[in-house]
């Protein structure tokens, strides 16, 4: 898979609107949705490089309810995803295949307890760090239906994992201040509203947001439908600019991923 540099630019550009650990999730959902067919996601925070024993450390988008329970319960301990992070030579990206020969795969717990009932397929993993600390694991995940993520597009998610940094760092901001005026327009929503309304701002179709939320096309539309009501909008521009018009100072796409070649 080629990524030329000019569509970076509509990849990246919402990194300015990060200021949320919730921020950064939905940005890391809508590169790799957009640039890669991931239709589900998984964070995993390793602050330092280590694990966080909470199970609120673990961010599921798009799995059926019970997932992270399950995820933490039985197989987090075992994840090959976690043995890969804790070597030395581990790179900034790797796909579970590269892991798991496939035959074994198919054959593993993981694989038919987690991914074969959330119809759940190839796995892609970014190593997010900042000033070279592993803050987590990043992992994204294809439909059972689709092909297994390519060699080049694994070096091309390695390319990304900077801005996948850059993006953590800024979502650290909001966490000691959930009350941020960024997320103001946001608060009369429900919290599926607000899911809906975020994943439409990222630039989802609504085939895609109601894959991502495990949803039906039309229930998303009433829902986005509601967004637009509530927020007085009647188009997804409106809706973005309303969202995002008091969001942080905007940061390049271009700074994000090529600081040595921008102003």
């Amino acid at each position: 898979m080629d990524l030329p540099f000019a569509s970076l630019s509509t990849l990246l550009d919402p990194i300015a609107r990060v200021g949320t650990p919730e921020d950064f999730v939905h940005f890391g959902m809508h590169v790799f949705g957009r640039g890669f067919g991931a239709t589900k996601a998984v964070f995993v925070e390793r602050p330092g490089g280590r694990v966080d024993p909470s199970a609120d450390a673990v961010h599921f988008v798009g799995w059926r309810g019970g997932s992270k329970a399950q995820y933490c319960g039985r197989f987090r301990q075992t994840d090959p995803i976690r043995t890969w992070l804790d070597r030395p030579d581990a790179g900034a990206a790797v796909r579970l295949t590269d892991l798991v020969p496939l035959p074994h795969l198919r054959n593993a717990p993981f694989f038919r307890a987690m991914l074969v009932p959330n119809e759940a397929g190839a796995v892609l993993t970014v190593a997010v760090r900042h000033q070279g600390q592993l803050a987590g694991a990043f992992s994204f995940v294809r439909p059972m239906a689709a092909q297994d993520f390519s060699p080049r597009e694994r070096e091309a998610a390695a390319l990304l994992a900077p801005a996948l940094g850059l993006a953590w760092r800024l979502g650290q901001a909001g966490r000691a201040d959930v009350t941020l005026v960024a997320d103001a327009p946001l608060a009369g929503l429900s919290s599926r509203e607000r899911e809906v309304a975020q994943l439409a701002v990222a630039g989802h179709s609504t085939k895609q947001i109601a894959r991502t939320l495990g949803t039906s096309p039309s229930t998303v539309k009433k829902q986005l439908a509601a967004v637009f009501r509530k927020l007085d909008v009647r188009t997804r521009a409106q809706l973005g600019a309303r969202v995002g018009a008091q969001r942080a100072p905007a940061i390049s796409a271009c700074a994000a991923i090529r600081p040595d070649q921008c102003d």
